[in-house]
């Protein structure tokens, strides 16, 4: 009974610590000026390439293949922006860390 009551108590404090920590993430990345309101272009690419199609400005052939390659560059841009950011909050820890060391040698 004892081990019960202790794991489940675990439980709830792993899901509070996860909750805190997201929410701190989302103070983080508000005060970044990170825009949590993105518009996904995927609906819009789509639709671009389906007027371009039915007006006949591509063939018919080729509408899947730009689709493809469309809907990839648009990936690849997403995960590049999120790769700039991991890397900006990496060194942004890193200039802290070192910040906070110059400042304690300092004293």
């Amino acid at each position: 009974m004892l081990v019960t009551i202790t794991l489940k108590r675990r439980q709830e404090l792993h899901v509070e610590l996860k909750e805190t920590i997201l929410r701190a993430e989302r103070v983080l990345l508000h005060r970044l000026g990170f825009d949590f309101n993105v518009e996904h272009p995927y609906k819009h690419l789509l639709s671009v390439i389906k007027r371009m199609s039915q007006a006949g400005l591509i063939e018919e052939e080729s509408t899947k293949t730009l689709a493809q390659v469309s809907w990839n560059f648009a990936n690849d841009r997403y995960e590049k922006s999120a790769r700039d950011i991991i890397t900006f909050l990496t060194n942004a820890q890193v200039y802290e860390h070192h910040y906070a060391l110059s400042i304690v040698q300092t004293i």
